[in-house]
């Protein structure tokens, strides 16, 4: 049975659809759901879902969780909870494996429509083509020692078999320096899961290549590996490829599909879109982010200590040390009215501390708008806070539908130009 619940909502309410035990199964349920979700995201919290007052509610995550054998839960983010059914789960997934601060659940198996299925593979094969074509100049080499046979020596002799006679040849070993290790070979493997359910005929055309290109691997890792310093830039598309393996790997049971779920860290999320948003939008200036500033000192009977703030984004011109144009903080909240614009007070001291560290005398506060009409990265302007020579500005930006072929791109350059036009109007 599948059950929905939109993330910070009351949520719903267990007596109106299951039994004293079946709810006592789904506690049990809950606390090691809970533990999975924190291990996954790398996560000190461990109440994300939780049950008070007979409601089962969901904080700060979202997704597809198995809670029993016989219950599934959906998350719904609440920035995409106005989409239509299912039609949430393509985008937030998308996200997810861009931002890397969402998770295959892979030990877990739910049931599932095939356009859910079609959804993760497509994605997946988009990134593994995008990944591979940005990395494929600066291949994963590493030695190997191989043993052959050969009448010619090539190598090492095998000096215990020499005065063996075999069809082949001496036994021989060499050590070879080429592309033939566990990272390539579970790249290949990934993409060779994806590419048959993969529509887009272009991303189908670069992961055949790219097959080809790998040539004959041995076996994919079964354990997750460390990717070497020095091919940093293959790191996401090989946790990709493992997750996809060990997480991708579907079945077809009782007429039913079955695959995996996946649970994303929506707070992070939200502040990764809206800062990659502002660096995409702003290729002209220079974007930092979390970049720590010094605020004030703390001092004690023994001690003083620098206290530093982070804001999420700073936009600067380029070539300039000094202060930035304008901040921007990502609030993963939804206004109680966003025709009063009203924030909340602890909102509106973190960003005057902000401003003052920095210098800076305007901050833009971006809230998530629910409205999937817009267009994706609209921004609407909710309110202005003057104090002394600070602005505090109020906006929200839509989500819309950044699934679609160039989504993110239109997010960043709507998100952008909407941010510069507030600006330029105060």
């Amino acid at each position: 049975m599948k059950i929905s619940v939109i993330e910070y909502s009351p949520g719903i309410r267990l007596a109106e659809m299951f039994t004293s035990s079946e709810i006592a199964d789904i506690q049990a349920g809950i606390e090691q759901a809970n533990k999975r979700i924190a291990h996954q995201l790398q996560s000190k919290r461990d109440n994300t879902l939780k049950i008070s007052d007979g409601y089962l509610r969901a904080l700060g995550v979202a997704g597809v969780i198995q809670l029993t054998n016989k219950v599934e839960l959906e998350v719904i983010p609440k920035f995409l909870h106005s989409q239509r059914e299912n039609d949430w789960k393509a985008p937030l997934y998308l996200l997810a494996t861009l931002s890397k601060h969402g998770s295959i659940l892979t030990t877990e198996r739910i049931t599932a429509s095939s356009s859910y299925l079609n959804s993760l593979y497509e994605i997946a094969g988009r990134i593994l083509s995008q990944e591979y074509q940005k990395c494929k100049r600066k291949p994963i080499r590493q030695y190997r020692k191989e043993k052959f046979r050969d009448y010619a020596i090539d190598g090492e002799i095998e000096l215990s078999k020499v005065f063996e006679r075999h069809p082949d040849g001496i036994e021989q070993s060499r050590i070879r320096f080429d592309r033939m290790n566990p990272y390539n070979a579970t790249i290949q493997e990934a993409m060779r899961v994806v590419q048959p359910f993969t529509t887009d005929l272009q991303v189908k055309n670069v992961l055949s290549r790219a097959i080809s290109e790998f040539g004959n691997q041995g076996y994919p890792s079964s354990n997750k590996l460390v990717v070497p310093a020095r091919n940093k830039e293959w790191e996401q598309i090989y946790d990709l490829s493992y997750d996809i393996i060990h997480g991708l790997g579907t079945s077809y049971d009782a007429g039913r599909f079955v695959a995996p779920g996946f649970v994303v860290d929506t707070w992070q999320l939200w502040e990764w879109l809206i800062t990659t948003g502002v660096k995409i939008g702003n290729q002209n200036r220079v974007v930092l982010a979390q970049n720590n500033t010094k605020w004030g000192f703390k001092e004690t009977n023994t001690a003083r200590y620098t206290i530093n703030v982070f804001p999420d984004i700073e936009v600067r011109e380029k070539n300039s040390t000094y202060t930035p144009l304008y901040l921007v903080d990502a609030k993963y909240k939804l206004l109680a009215n966003p025709a009063t614009g009203e924030v909340s007070r602890s909102d509106l001291y973190e960003a005057f501390a902000f401003c003052k560290a920095t210098s800076t005398h305007e901050i833009v506060l971006v809230y998530p708008d629910d409205k999937s009409t817009e267009l994706p990265g609209t921004v609407r302007k909710c309110s202005t806070y003057y104090v002394h020579d600070i602005m505090v500005h109020v906006a929200q930006a839509s989500f819309g539908s950044i699934r679609e072929k160039g989504g993110i791109l239109d997010f960043s350059e709507n998100l952008s130009r909407g941010i510069d036009s507030l600006l330029q109007s105060s």
